[in-house]
């Protein structure tokens, strides 16, 4: 289960990264923000978890909360398979990666243009949107664990 969520909190994660954004990515996050799950999923799937967040997870992991996120997910993307697929652009998933590229290199050539600018404060409040709720429930969940020796 866990390395099937993985695959969901990478696309949730990756649209703070200007990744382009699809109606099925955008129906997956919406699901996962419907369940209040993004700060635990955020906590499961550490980068590099130590080992009280990884016996933290384990318990976690056997919640049903979790099953039937990933159930709920799944049928989500039963409906709106194509999560890497640009709406009108014929190209799938090889015109995706470019028009990510292509953005990255735009808001990277803006930025050095404008010194930085009102581009880049559009995306640094798109990243802030992402990521800062998340970590300070993740710190804040650090704090508050204790795991049995």
């Amino acid at each position: 289960m866990t390395e099937g969520l993985r695959g969901f909190y990478g696309l949730y994660v990756m649209h703070g990264l200007l990744m382009p954004d699809t109606p099925a990515q955008a129906a997956l996050r919406q699901r996962i923000d419907e369940w209040g799950m993004f700060p635990f999923l955020d906590h499961l799937i550490a980068f590099s978890p130590s080992p009280g967040q990884f016996a933290e997870s384990l318990v976690v992991c056997l919640a049903p909360p979790f099953d039937n996120l990933y159930e709920a997910l799944m049928e989500q993307l039963a409906v709106a398979p194509y999560v890497f697929r640009i709406p009108g652009d014929d190209t799938g998933v090889a015109g995706f990666g470019e028009t990510w590229i292509r953005t990255l290199r735009e808001q990277t050539a803006a930025g050095r243009e404008s010194g930085g600018g009102v581009h880049q404060d559009a995306h640094r409040e798109r990243a802030r949107h992402c990521f800062s709720d998340h970590v300070r429930s993740h710190m804040m969940s650090a704090a508050r664990v204790t795991v049995p020796r």
